[in-house]
């Protein structure tokens, strides 16, 4: 008679290994308290979805400097096409028109530092910012700048974070990944 077959077993320490590459640290952009935290470990997340939000006097800054800067650009815009109209009517001199036309070019350089400043931050959508007025002027969102899982939480309501300095979060695109097994020649 044939031997039956017993199936061999081994038990084996290990650990689940993220790809390192696939791996993302997520640090504050802004310095503030953290206000409100929407994410915790084992949630997916999407790329720009917000994690949390800081209280931040730098980002309260640069908001209002976007937002003086683009009604600065809007009234200048309207200066420059009332002065050509003046011009080409010939009720105004070509010196005004110039200084116009240099009060418009001014505007539309700040109004680029000030956009750029807020990107910086992570901002993408500035046109909703200018309408959003219920949110709070110095409330600025986290946002994940890659999607995956939420893998490890570093900060608490409250705690003070530094602009790039603290990480906050660490996310993981789980679709990869490895398990480091430690294999005996003995046995454990």
């Amino acid at each position: 008679l044939p031997k039956p077959r017993v199936p061999r077993v081994l038990h084996l320490t290990g650990t689940v290994a993220y790809n390192a590459v696939k791996t993302t640290p997520v640090f504050s952009g802004v310095g503030g308290p953290v206000q409100e935290i929407l994410v915790a470990p084992g949630q997916k997340v999407r790329r720009g979805q917000t994690l949390l939000t800081v209280r931040s006097p730098d980002y309260s800054a640069a908001r209002s400097a976007y937002m003086k800067a683009r009604s600065a650009q809007l009234l200048s815009e309207k200066n420059f096409q009332r002065a050509t109209d003046l011009y080409e009517h010939h009720a105004i001199a070509e010196k005004d028109l110039q200084q116009a036309e240099s009060d418009h070019a001014a505007a539309q350089a700040d109004l680029q530092s000030s956009e750029d400043a807020l990107r910086a931050l992570g901002l993408r959508d500035l046109e909703a910012l200018s309408k959003n007025t219920a949110q709070t002027a110095s409330e600025i969102p986290m946002l994940a700048p890659a999607g995956g899982g939420v893998v490890e939480r570093l900060v608490g309501t409250g705690q003070l974070v530094q602009a790039g300095t603290k990480q906050c979060f660490t996310t993981v695109n789980i679709t990869t990944g490895g398990v480091l097994v430690n294999v005996y020649q003995n046995g454990p």
